[in-house]
C-alpha cells in the first residue's frame, strides 16, 4: 500500500476522530447539521489529543488512531453528553476536565469508564478487545473494467467516495481490492466481511462483476490459514434491467456456485 496515501500526519493537517459526534452517513443519504453539542465534542477530542500526543511524543493523527485515542473520545462523550444542544457546556461531573480532555478513570454521570488517555497500557487492555466484529455491507470496485466509460453517473458517484488522502495518479485504484483487504483486514479490526456489488445493469457496467468478486475472496483466502473465509459474497440481483427471466436464470447460475452468502434484490 506505499504511496496510495500522502502523509498526513502534520498537526494542521485534518485528523480523522475515532468516530464522529453528531449525525453521519455512508454517503447513500445526506446526514443533518451536526449540533453544537456535536461541535464541541469534536473541539474537545481533538485538543485533546493535540496536548496527550506532544505530552506523549506522538503526533496527534497516531494518537487519535490508538486506543487512547478513543479513551479520549469516550471520555469527551461522557463530558459533553451531560448537555442539551441548546448548552454546548457540559454539566458538572467528577471527571476532572479542562480544554485538554477527561484525565480520570470514573466517571458518574457518563456511560463509559476509561482509563487515563496516556496510559497506554491500559487503553489498550481495556479497549483492545477480542470481538467478532462482522461488516456485513461492503464495497470495493475493479478500476481497470469497463463499468468507468459505460456508467459515467455511477463512476462520478463512486469517485466522491474516494479517501481525500488519496496519492494515486488513478484515483479509483485507492478503492481497488488490495485497497479493501488492506482497509478490512490491516487497518480495522474486521473479522469477517460481506462483499457488496454496486447496482448495475450487467457485467459490462459493473464496478465489480461476480467473477471478481470471488477473485477477491480467493485472494483474502489465499492470505489466511485455516477456517472459514473471511470475505463472503453478497450479490446484488437488479429484476428491473434487462428481461426478467435472464436476470433469474443469472441468479440461479450464481446461487449454484455455493460461493453467495446473500442476495439483495434491487
Amino acid at each position: 500500500m506505499t504511496g496510495r496515501y500522502r502523509d498526513e500526519r502534520e498537526p494542521d493537517s485534518s485528523a480523522p476522530l475515532p468516530f464522529r459526534p453528531g449525525p453521519v452517513s455512508n454517503g447513500e443519504f445526506v446526514p443533518a447539521l451536526p449540533s453544537a453539542r456535536d461541535k464541541e465534542a469534536a473541539r474537545r477530542i481533538l485538543a485533546g489529543a493535540d496536548a496527550a500526543a506532544r505530552r506523549t511524543g506522538i503526533d496527534r493523527r497516531r494518537f487519535l488512531q490508538s486506543a487512547s485515542g478513543m479513551a479520549l473520545t469516550l471520555g469527551v462523550l461522557n463530558l459533553v453528553g451531560c448537555s442539551s444542544d441548546d448548552d454546548a457546556s457540559p454539566a458538572s461531573s467528577s471527571t476532572s476536565s479542562s480544554t485538554t480532555g477527561p484525565r480520570s478513570t470514573t466517571t458518574t454521570e457518563g456511560s463509559f469508564e476509561v482509563p487515563d488517555p496516556e496510559d497506554t497500557e491500559a487503553c489498550d487492555l481495556a479497549l483492545g478487545g477480542d470481538e467478532f466484529i462482522f461488516d456485513v455491507h461492503t464495497h470495493h470496485v475493479m478500476p481497470e473494467r469497463p463499468w468507468r466509460q459505460n456508467a459515467p453517473r455511477i463512476a462520478d458517484m463512486i469517485l466522491g467516495l474516494v479517501p481525500a488522502g488519496c496519492a494515486e495518479d488513478d484515483r479509483y485504484d485507492c478503492l481497488d481490492r488490495a485497497a479493501y483487504l488492506h482497509d478490512m483486514f490491516l487497518a480495522s479490526d474486521t473479522t469477517v466481511a460481506l462483499l457488496s456489488d454496486v447496482p448495475n445493469s450487467g457485467p459490462d457496467d459493473a464496478p465489480m462483476p461476480f467473477d471478481d468478486a470471488l477473485g477477491t475472496q480467493s485472494l483474502a483466502d489465499s492470505l489466511t490459514t485455516g477456517g472459514a473465509s473471511r470475505v463472503l459474497i453478497h450479490n446484488v440481483i437488479a429484476p428491473n434491467f434487462g428481461p426478467l427471466q435472464a436476470r433469474l436464470d443469472d441468479m440461479a447460475v450464481r446461487a449454484d456456485t455455493g460461493k453467495v452468502a446473500a442476495f439483495k434484490v434491487y
